[in-house]
Order: C-alpha cells, then structure tokens, then sequence
C-alpha cells in the first residue's frame, strides 16, 4: 500500500471519516487481500457496486494473477516471463530480452 493508505479488518468510526485534514478518507471497501510484502499485494474492492482487481507488484507490473500472490504467500515458486531493455554503451545499442522472473528474487 501506499504510505498515505492503511487497511483495516474493522469499519473506521464515522467520527474519523471526513474530507478534513488529519481524518480518514473512506475510498472502497476491500473484499479479498493478499499482502506478500511491501509493494506486493493484491485487492479484490467493491465501490458502490464495481468490484475491482488491484495487483502490485513493484518491479514485474500487472503480470501476476490472483494465484500467482497466493502462491508467493505460500513461498512456492512461480516463474514469469517478461520483456526488459538493456542498453549496450560498448556498441551504442539497446535490446529487448525476455527474461524470467523466479520469486526467489523478489524482495519480501
């Protein structure tokens, strides 16, 4: 989450939920969460009546399904293809590689 968010498994009291500086802003209600670590989670929200996927992953992007984080969360593996650039200096070239993603190298 981001530092200005929390997540709370109780309803904040109506008191403290206010568009005033210092109170809390409700923003969705949160159906399902799967938190691995720091910039890594995923949401399931409903504002209203949309329901909503969120998924971060700092680093791999939305490649990640609902699966993959609770398979994260459970220390299996799971390995992802994605496409990076590198950038050659020596040759003056840049170059699209597809590499694999293990999450033994995704920091918790």
């Amino acid at each position: 989450m981001d530092t200005d968010s929390i997540v709370v498994n109780k309803e904040i009291p109506k008191k403290f939920i206010r568009n005033d500086l210092g109170m809390f802003k409700k923003v969705c209600d949160i159906l399902e969460g799967i938190f691995v670590a720091p910039k890594l989670y995923y949401l399931k929200t409903k504002n209203e009546s949309t329901i909503t996927e969120i998924r971060k992953a700092k680093g791999i992007g939305d490649d990640l399904s609902r699966n993959d984080y609770i398979n994260l969360l459970k220390n299996k593996e799971i390995i992802i293809n994605k496409e990076r650039w590198f950038l050659s200096k020596s040759e003056g070239t840049i170059q699209s590689k597809n590499i694999k993603i293990k999450n033994n190298s995704i920091k918790k």
